[in-house]
């Protein structure tokens, strides 16, 4: 019998995933001008710094943080993977204000 097409497509997607350790990792926030101005105005600039994301954040996503009873939106607008001697790790980007993804 003939094997669907997508039989082979469905165990070549088993065979990249990450193992379940790699899926846990974080990544590194970085700010936009924008973002950094209005995190010091809010005051909320050492907990953005501070802050680890999941691997798993996407561009387009909206990171809302709430602090001192407010919440305070930004949006990813980036993700960068940087590769050195020391290893690799992942940059996420966020702005502010978060606008609506262009599609």
């Amino acid at each position: 019998m003939a094997k669907f097409p997508s039989d082979d497509l469905a165990k070549r997607h088993q065979t990249l995933s990450p193992p379940q350790h790699a899926r846990e990792q974080t990544a590194g926030v970085t700010l936009t001008e924008s973002a950094r101005h209005y995190a010091v105005r809010a005051g909320v600039l050492p907990d953005l710094e501070g802050m680890s994301l999941s691997e798993a954040s996407q561009t387009g996503d909206v990171v809302s943080l709430v602090s001192h009873g407010e919440t305070h939106d930004f949006a990813i607008i980036r993700r960068r993977w940087i590769v050195s001697a020391s290893g690799t790790r992942l940059e996420i980007t966020l702005d502010h204000p978060p606008r609506q993804a262009l599609r």
